[in-house]
Formats: structure tokens, sequence, C-alpha cells
């Protein structure tokens, strides 16, 4: 692969084509590049010579199919890969059939350095194979130009006549074994070298057939070997034996192995593997009537630190927790990592339920310390399920998801602690139950409470509105986090009756604060999934806006990109509606959606607001200050306000105010409050 890729991204959007490029960057690459997103600009772009081209799938203007067709048109064998945040398997399945290399999901970007990698890889491969096919059926008055051309491309010739006398090699093969030209092979090479490319290729005078094949003599350098026949006329039979190394295709070829096995950030064995080992393990206990112990840790908490330092560290962290863990764990045993912040031991040859129990509370202790993130010390528990063979199950499937039971007990019972698996167990089903439970009643019983975030005008800092933020103070495990429920709520549908009562809430509440305040004020709601794309949704924010008298205007809906794109159609209707009544819109966490900017100008939205993802690395990452600088003006273009949330030092309002942004939020000017908090700090 080249020092320097040549890249044409196919994209209608420049945010998009940022984040590409800071993908990239980072992975290491040196890159040119140019976009295009019309057929036009395409054929121009296409006089140039390019590596490769990476390309979405929804533009409304121009398709990949027709994007396809153009770059095979120029450049008919170089990898296309094809890059969406919202497309079908069935749909991927057919451009893999047109001709694209891949697809990766925009979800997951951590594929493209591999995907960018093999495919070059292959190309040069296919390339090289191509070139030197070619030259083997050339005339034998263009074969010095040929061997030239074949030499400078690094593979090596030799070749042989069927006594095994070596009549020729060039200067690539000269390099590698020294100059052996007029040698018996048992005389010029070793036995490694005899064994491995040699003896494979004795019967080709007998056949006259092609052979290709790969071989190593020392497991570090790998050589891709074609032979063929060049004159098959004795005694004059002769074979030529092409040689190229293959070291770099194949370590790639290992890494993806690796990558399809373990887990991408820790490199720990992911769940595949994991399956395989305690299968493994399972067919061993068997056969020597012994056991096994699976062991289900998930960290407490974890969410904590992801939302308030971010997922970067948060990934910091479990790459933490999965060099400590390792600590612990013995030749024969295995650590694995399922997803998110849950990880899997494996122990085997367990001879008592006491050494396990011994084991985990081990585990549970080096949590004890502190871990180290941004310079600061945190503390962060991990709650354990236990399942033992052939007592819990007799299969992975069943072990492990007896252990994840076994696991939710112990979150119930407080985290920080382990459980070991019983046939009465069924936490996670239970919980979730007494949770949807809860949550239906939680209405009745008055234990929500919204919370509110001041927003401001950027410029004179006035209070211009608020975000009204839903808390649950449950009567036995306090207040619950909505990362907690709102999951839960949305999956079992109580998301809806929670949804209509914080909508009343929030709009009678500002009614009321305008009164005897500034009657302009706004107040921003968000609609989950579920919630907008029910059918109740335009009669209950009518009722609400008729009964507590709020004027339409004041009212504001926050929905996320990924909501927007699942149905455009139907989101573009459900958005008319609401504009209809006076109501306004807004994208909430934008730019982490990878929503196409063609579709966002066909939505009626007035605001945009900015991810505070983006906004938490102004002045430390020049790229999310370039994609923060396109996002505003990109909405005020579109006639949008645009607001950026989680503003929490001075550095970062007075980058805002600078580009011009409308309105900001966070904890530099005000953190979530109680109605009477917020009447108390900003409405006095």
């Amino acid at each position: 692969m080249p020092d320097k890729l040549h890249i044409l991204i196919i994209d209608d959007s420049s945010v998009d084509e940022l984040l590409l490029l800071r993908v990239l960057k980072k992975e290491g690459f040196e890159l040119t590049h140019a976009r295009v997103d019309n057929a036009e600009d395409m054929d121009k772009a296409l006089e140039q010579d390019w590596d490769l081209a990476i390309s979405d799938c929804h533009m409304p203007c121009y398709s990949p199919e027709k994007a396809l067709e153009q770059w095979r048109a120029s450049h008919k064998d170089h990898p296309f890969i094809l890059v969406s945040g919202a497309i079908g398997e069935e749909e991927a399945a057919r451009l893999m059939k047109t001709g694209a290399n891949d697809f990766i999901k925009k979800d997951n970007l951590a594929r493209l350095s591999p995907v960018i990698t093999r495919e070059m890889n292959e190309f040069y491969e296919r390339k090289a194979r191509r070139d030197a096919e070619k030259a083997l059926v050339e005339s034998t008055e263009h074969y010095r130009a040929i061997v030239d051309g074949i030499e400078q491309a690094g593979t090596g010739l030799m070749m042989l006549d069927q006594n095994q006398v070596i009549h020729f090699m060039n200067g690539v093969m000269v390099k590698w074994f020294g100059d052996q030209q007029s040698k018996f092979v048992t005389d010029a090479f070793d036995s490694r070298m005899i064994d491995e490319v040699l003896s494979p290729i004795n019967d080709i005078f007998n056949d006259n057939k092609l052979r290709q094949f790969n071989a190593s003599f020392d497991n570090e350098t790998f050589y891709r070997i074609i032979a063929t026949p060049v004159n098959t006329i004795e005694p004059h039979a002769k074979v030529l034996v092409m040689m190229q190394d293959i070291s770099t295709i194949k370590k790639s070829q290992d890494q993806l192995a690796f990558l399809a096995h373990h887990d991408p950030l820790t490199g720990l064995p992911n769940r595949l593997l994991l399956m395989d080992r305690i299968q493994q393990s399972i067919t061993r206990a068997k056969r020597h009537n012994t056991s096994i112990a699976v062991l289900f840790i998930d960290l407490d908490r974890f969410k904590n630190i992801n939302e308030s330092l971010g997922h970067v560290e948060g990934d910091h962290l479990l790459m933490l927790v999965a060099d400590r863990l390792s600590t612990f764990i013995r030749k024969e045993d295995t650590l694995a990592r399922l997803g998110g912040d849950e990880f899997i031991i494996l122990m085997e040859d367990v001879s008592s339920p006491e050494i396990v129990s011994n084991f985990a509370q081990k585990i549970l202790a080096t949590f004890s310390e502190h871990f180290l993130l941004e310079n600061n010390e945190y503390h962060i528990s991990a709650s354990m399920g236990i399942t033992l063979y052939p007592e819990d199950g007799n299969t992975p499937e069943a072990l492990i998801k007896n252990a994840d039971t076994a696991m939710y007990r112990a979150k119930v019972q407080g985290k920080d602690t382990y459980q070991f698996y019983t046939a009465d167990m069924n936490a996670r089903t239970l919980e979730m139950l007494r949770l949807e439970n809860d949550l239906r009643k939680a209405v009745d019983k008055n234990q929500f409470e919204l919370f509110y975030q001041p927003q401001f005008d950027i410029k004179t800092q006035k209070l211009v509105g608020m975000e009204a933020l839903i808390r649950w103070f449950h009567p036995e495990k306090g207040m619950v986090s909505p990362a907690d429920f709102i999951p839960i709520s949305e999956e079992t549908g109580s998301i809806i009756p929670i949804g209509e009562w914080v909508i009343r809430t929030a709009c009678f509440q500002l009614k009321e604060w305008q009164k005897n305040n500034d009657g302009n004020l706004t107040i921003a709601i968000n609609l989950s999934p579920r919630q907008f794309g029910h059918h109740h949704l335009i009669p209950c924010i009518d009722e609400a806006i008729r009964q507590s008298g709020l004027a339409p205007q004041c009212l504001e809906v926050e929905i996320t990109e990924g909501v927007l794109v699942e149905d455009v159609q139907a989101a573009i209707a459900i958005l008319e509606k609401i504009n209809s009544m006076g109501i306004k819109t807004s994208i909430d966490d934008f730019g982490t959606g990878y929503s196409s900017l063609a579709y966002l100008k066909r939505f009626p939205i007035n605001k945009l607001k900015i991810d505070q993802s983006f906004v938490k690395d102004i002045q430390v990452d020049s790229n999310d200050e370039a994609i923060v600088t396109s996002v505003i003006r990109l909405g005020q273009s579109m006639g949008m306000q645009v607001i950026a949330e989680g503003v929490e030092t001075e550095a970062q309002l007075q980058f805002l105010i600078k580009q011009g942004c409308d309105e900001c939020q966070g904890y530099l000017l005000g953190r979530p409050v109680s109605a009477a908090d917020f009447a108390e700090k900003f409405l006095k």
C-alpha cells in the first residue's frame, strides 16, 4: 500500500467528510482527498488517479449505483467502499453484488482502517498477479522486458529444468537467496526451501499444470508461489517459479482474523471466541468429570463515567479494567469482554465453589483501588454473577445467561458484590417487570419530577428558556437515573404515559412562570423514538397547549437525528403537523447521527443543538472546532437557530460567541435544578 493514499469521498455532507478524515488521520493514514456529490463533479474528479473511493449510500440527488458505475468505468479494480448510517442488509447486499468491495455502518467506523488496509493490499496483490500471469504468456521476444518489470515489482523469478538445475534467477531471487544459478537445488537451498517450495512442484513435469500455493520457511516471511511449465519438450522442459513476498498481506489477514475473535478496544477474546472456549472447557470437564465456572462481571455506574467524562475516558477505563483483571487470570483460564462494560472470566478445573468464591472476592477487592482518568482518581465497583458446570447449565449459552441473571441479583442487592446462580433466580426478567410496573405507577404516585436547565442568549447571556429533564424519585431506590429507566420504558412502552406527563407538566409550569416573568420564555422537551412515532403524540401536545394556555411558540420539542432518518417521510409528516401548530422543533445531539444534510433541509426544523461531545473538546481538538463551526454556519444558512449544550468552561463559551452561535446551556451557566430552585436562581 502506498505511503499516501488518494481518496475520493462521495458524500453530500461536509460534516461527514470531516468525521471520516478525523477517523482516518487518527489511524495514521497519510492522504489527499476530494469530495463530490453529483455525477458531473464525479466525471471531473475521475480525470485524476485515485486509490479508492468511500461512498455514502443515501444521497437524494446521486445514487451509489451511479457513482459505482462511473468509478468502475475508469478505476476498474480499485476498491469502492460503502459507508452509511441508515441502510438495510438487503440494500447493502445488493450494492455489494453490483461491485462494491465492502460495507461499513457509520456507527462502527473502527472497521474502516482494517477494511482499507485489506482492500488496498488485495488490490495490489491482484494487480501483481495479473502482471505476472500476463508476463508468463508473452512471447519470448518480450521476455527480458517482462522479467525486468517483475523484478521492479519486487517479485522473484527462478527457472529450473527437470534435473533440478537452476538456469535463471532474477535480481530479487538473488537478493533473497544469493546467486545460485547453474547449481542443483539441493546444493543451492536448505531443506526448508526444498520442502516448502520445490518438492510441491516436482510433478509439474508430468502433468504440465500450473501450481499456486503459499509457503513460509520461518513463520515470519510468507511467499506466494506460482509455478508453470514454460517448455514441455524434453530434454529442454523447464519450469518457471515466481515468488512474491506476501508477508504484509498475511499480517493483515492475521489481524482481521484476530479482530474477528477479539474485542478491538481491549484485545480480549470476544463473545464468539469465548463461546468456543466454553464449549471446549465443557467437553474437557465432561471427559474428566471436573467442573468449570463462568463469572459474569458488570461495572457499577459505568454510565456515570461516560456521561461525566465522555466516551473516550469511558473506553480508557474499560482498558484499565481489562488490564487489571488480566493479572488474576491463570494460563488455562479466559478473560473476555462481551461488550459495553461486561466482562466474562472462564475458570477451568474448579474443584469447589469455595475456590470460586475466594477468587470472586479477590476480583471485587481489586476495584477498591482507584483508577486514574484525566489525572483524577475515580473509584468504580463491580457486580458479579457466577455459574458452575454442570449444575447451572450444560451449554455456553445457558451458563452465560444464568450468570447474567445472578449478576443482576447482585445489582439488586446493592452492587459491589457477587451472587452464585440458583434455580429460582430470574432477576433480570423480574427486575424489568418490577421496574415496568413501578414506572407505570410512578406517574399516578407523583414520583416523577421535572428539573430545568436554563438556556441563554449567548451574546447577552439573557435567559431565553429552559430544557425540561425528567427525574424519578423511587420510594425505595431514591433518584433513578434516566439512563437506567428511559431505555426500559422505551422498550416496554411505558414511555408513552411518562412522556405525556412530561409534556403536560412542562407546559403548565412555564405558563405559571410567565405570569410574573418574560412571556417569551420557551421550554424544550425531549421526545423519545417511540413517543415521536406514537399516534397520540399530536393530540397530547394539542391538549397540553390548550389546557395550560401556553402560547404554542413557547414550546419546543427535541428529536435526535437517528429518529428522523429511520423513516424520513413519516418524520417529515409528523414535524409538519407540529410546525403547523406553531410549535418549534429542534434536532438534539446534532452531528452524532451522520444524517444526510440533503435530508436535513427537507425537515421543518427551527433549531440545531450541537452535541456536547463536540463542545467538550473545543480548543483541544481542531477537528471538533471545525465541526462546531460548520454546524453553526450550516444551521444559520438554513434559517435555523443553533444552540450548544454541555458548555462547561469560559473558553468554550468565548469560542462559541466568536463563531456566532445563538444560544447555549451547560454547567458553566446553570445546572438542571428543581422548579422551585429554578425560579429562585433564574427568574428573580
